[in-house]
């Protein structure tokens, strides 16, 4: 006949070596934390404001480059040619298309974002957002 056997509990009580590598384990969990919130406060975040303002003063080149090659400003901003290496974008940073006038007879050129709401006037993000381009290459 054959005896039952007990269950037998095993404590590990870790050694020397082990508590070693757990150091260097819990030192490494702590360098990644800090250099995730250090990397993550040295990303720069861009308003949709000042995007909005960055499309629309290289809308403002890309008019003055059509009006040197052609002699007046453009009908639209679809016919505006595209540059190398630069996003090219006629929309603000809400994806809304800007607005763009010619302002007879002064024939300076206006673009306008209605703002994150896309509707006229408002404040912080919903506040309209506009440039004016005078003709020969003068910016306001």
């Amino acid at each position: 006949m054959m005896k039952a056997h007990r269950p037998v509990l095993v404590i590990l009580i870790p050694g020397r070596a082990h508590k070693r590598k757990i150091l260097i384990a819990c030192a490494f969990v702590l360098l990644f934390f800090v250099l995730g919130v250090v990397m993550h406060s040295m990303i720069t975040v861009i308003s949709p404001e000042d995007m909005t303002r960055t499309a629309m003063g290289e809308t403002c080149v890309r008019i003055k480059i059509y009006e040197k090659k052609h002699g007046h400003l453009p009908p639209s901003l679809t016919v505006l040619p595209e540059r190398h290496g630069y996003i090219n974008k006629i929309t603000d940073a809400w994806g809304a298309p800007f607005m763009y006038k010619i302002n007879d007879p002064t024939g300076h050129a206006s673009l306008l974002s209605y703002g994150a709401d896309g509707a006229e006037g408002g404040s912080g993000d919903n506040a309209d957002i506009s440039m004016l381009y005078k003709c020969c290459g003068d910016f306001q």
